[in-house]
């Protein structure tokens, strides 16, 4: 399997390492401990990937990905080649601004997904383009490799384990796990008077 990025915004790392050095010298961070064992931190981001997202709305009539908005770029983030958080940008005012820094499972959840991709027989000698899918009313990350002719997708952490977490699938079978779920949320989001969005 042959990973390719898209073309991707200027100057990102320029923007992304200036915050994470001050989180890691303000020590604000569970990166810290790993790194501070070490002899000496060397700090790297692997290059950007787009951010794609689909609302609860759009999933529970049906749409896919045709309605998948492009947001936040995406920088995974290594110290001392051990990945340790998940850095994002967004375009604002004509300019990339850091947006957030997630230090949660999710960034190595990613790295285990695409080890896993380049074993798989399915993706063999495939070009796809590395992409990342949320579904935030679900808690649905998904690494998206996306290919000419097929999509393949990899739910990854924070996904909840009833929709399949670090497996391979293909389009319709993603859909045909979320838009019953979408659907059913949507469901109790309209059915609540209490103004708590079914909580």
């Amino acid at each position: 399997m042959k990973i390719t990025l898209p073309q991707t915004p200027a100057n990102g790392a320029q923007v992304i390492l200036p915050a994470v050095q001050a989180a890691l010298q303000a020590q604000v961070l569970n990166i810290i401990a790993p790194a501070s064992k070490t002899a000496g931190t060397s700090l790297s981001l692997s290059g950007a990937y787009p951010g794609y997202s689909l609302t609860l709305d759009n999933l529970a009539v049906g749409n896919e990905m045709s309605y998948a908005v492009k947001g936040v770029w995406h920088h995974l983030v290594f110290i001392n080649g051990n990945v340790v958080a998940d850095a994002q940008l967004i375009w604002r005012d004509d300019k990339m601004e850091f947006s957030a820094l997630n230090c949660g499972p999710m960034a190595a959840s990613i790295v285990d997904a695409l080890n896993m991709a380049e074993k798989a027989s399915v993706l063999r000698a495939k070009s796809v383009e590395l992409r990342l899918l949320s579904v935030p009313a679900l808690h649905v990350v998904a690494v998206w490799l996306h290919g000419e002719d097929e999509d393949r997708f990899i739910p990854v952490a924070p996904t909840p384990h009833t929709l399949m977490p670090m497996q391979i699938i293909d389009k319709e079978r993603l859909f045909s796990i979320l838009i019953p779920e979408a659907q059913a949320l949507k469901q109790k989001f309209d059915a609540d008077t209490t103004g708590t969005r079914g909580n």
